[in-house]
């Protein structure tokens, strides 16, 4: 039991000393967190200036039902956000939509069924593609 004791005061000494000698040591030596690297700099800079001077826009498009069987008309009301804030945004005045068939050749996109442009009304578009 007085063994156990020594030791564990032994250890709680030493635990005191090395706290205060890491605390000399941080105090006395400064410590860097982040080093001050033109380059990344520059970088930061730049990508907040293009951040601030352009303004990409998102468009959310809600339609008036999940589904639509073939030759329905496609009922929609679509919102343009600031893509930075998510406000809507009063850059763009118009919006054109396009409806495409079916892909069946593998490609990226399939065949354009029908265009229509749409002008903005307050802070939305809304209208139907036939």
């Amino acid at each position: 039991m007085i063994l156990a004791l020594k030791i564990e005061s032994l250890i709680n000494r030493h635990d005191k000393y090395l706290f205060l000698l890491g605390f000399i040591i941080m105090q006395v030596f400064p410590v860097f967190s982040q080093f001050a690297d033109p380059i990344s700099k520059k970088l930061v800079d730049r990508l907040q200036t293009l951040a601030q001077n352009s303004t990409p826009e998102l468009i959310y498009i809600q339609t008036s039902k999940g589904i639509y069987e073939t030759g329905e008309d496609l009922w929609f009301k679509a919102y343009l956000l600031d893509a930075h804030y998510f406000t809507p945004s009063a850059l763009s005045k118009t919006l054109y939509l396009q409806i495409f068939n079916e892909n069946t050749t593998g490609s990226m996109a399939g065949e354009i069924r029908n265009t229509k442009r749409f002008c903005r009304r307050a802070c939305f578009f809304a209208g139907y593609l036939a």
